[in-house]
């Protein structure tokens, strides 16, 4: 592997540590569990693919996308993967947080992560692989492609174009496909860059609308050979014609701004979870580290409470993108102890979703 790819293993596994290779030949039941978005997904339907190549019978291959607004230990969470019986879980692109076990039951976990997590961030008993201390930081996505790519001589060319889409759809379509990132010229003498991005950009879509159908993004990628496939399917342009809807509403809010003007605070009113592209797009040029930002505002707070009652989740995540939840109440004191007034009340939805959409709440 690269030489920016560190693997971080921890004890409590047993004898027998888990990999790709030792879930294929125990021929067990598998559960792989895949973030909502284009990198968790394209993970997924990369892990998914060696397995079958090396002898797993995909009957025995399961797949569970977290509910929304859910997280890999909650008790629902953890009481759905559970309904599978699963002697091995693979879990990609969730975030890593010390916690209990995947599971209660016996079963052997494998934790793929990019993000900012210390050692012993992970579920008890799982083997945590990441490489988020080692830039350039390589994604959930290029860590499945590169554990993977040499298990099975099938697996760079009918994965290589999901390597390039994950990542785009993580990094950018600007990503340098230099060292210590893989060759990729076969994939790109097969597909267009346009082609792969838009494909990103459309299996992204679901996650972000108010439908939420994760689970049917999911089983049109791993039934897809190439991208173009994705670039042609209806639901998902209709998905993603949803959320360029959302956006553009969001692009009429005006924003406001800390006392120090670093901060701008956009605030609108939607089912939709678009958050995270205003961020990336408000903080792209020149790039700014959001979680830094937010957690200094937080903790030069006057109120000593402030940052404990804003959660564990708060300015959390990608450096360009910190998307997630806080309470209500410490959001609005948030707000003020920035100099922001929070009497502005946010932008309603919209009457009417996108005539394109099928799908409707």
């Amino acid at each position: 592997m690269p030489h920016n790819i560190s693997a971080i293993s921890k004890v409590d596994c047993g004898p027998e540590e888990v990999s790709v290779l030792s879930c294929a030949a125990a021929g067990k039941q598998t559960l792989i569990v895949p973030d909502k978005d284009a990198d968790g997904l394209a993970a997924g339907a990369t892990i998914r693919k060696p397995l079958i190549l090396l002898g797993l019978d995909s009957k025995l291959i399961s797949c569970y996308t977290m509910t929304k607004n859910s997280l890999l230990h909650y008790g629902d969470s953890r009481a759905n993967m559970e309904a599978y019986n699963p002697s091995y879980i693979i879990v990609l692109d969730q975030g890593s947080w010390k916690s209990e076990p995947v599971v209660d039951s016996p079963h052997r976990a494998l934790v793929i992560d990019q993000h900012l997590a210390e050692d012993d961030d992970h579920p008890k008993g799982a083997i945590l692989v990441t490489a988020n201390k080692c830039p350039p930081i390589a994604t959930s996505w290029l860590l499945t492609y590169l554990i993977c790519r040499d298990l099975h001589d099938g697996v760079e060319e009918s994965c290589g174009w999901l390597c390039v889409m994950g990542t785009h759809g993580d990094l950018g379509k600007a990503t340098k496909w230099r060292s210590p990132f893989p060759n990729m010229e076969a994939t790109f003498g097969t597909h267009t860059r346009t082609t792969i991005n838009n494909s990103a950009k459309l299996t992204n879509a679901p996650r972000r609308t108010a439908a939420y159908d994760v689970p049917r993004a999911w089983k049109i990628l791993i039934k897809a050979s190439s991208p173009i496939e994705l670039v042609k399917n209806k639901f998902l342009k209709e998905a993603r014609a949803k959320v360029i809807h959302e956006m553009k509403r969001a692009d009429r809010v005006v924003p406001l701004f800390s006392a120090d003007k670093r901060i701008a605070v956009i605030r609108i009113k939607s089912k939709a979870q678009i958050h995270a592209l205003i961020a990336e797009r408000q903080g792209r040029d020149p790039p700014v580290n959001i979680p830094e930002i937010l957690s200094r505002a937080a903790d030069g707070a006057d109120d000593d409470t402030l940052r404990e009652r804003l959660g564990p989740r708060f300015a959390v995540g990608h450096k360009n993108a910190s998307g997630e939840m806080i309470p209500q109440a410490a959001f609005e004191d948030f707000l003020e102890a920035i100099g922001v007034s929070s009497d502005k009340k946010p932008s309603p939805s919209p009457k009417k979703s996108p005539k394109s959409s099928t799908n409707q709440e």
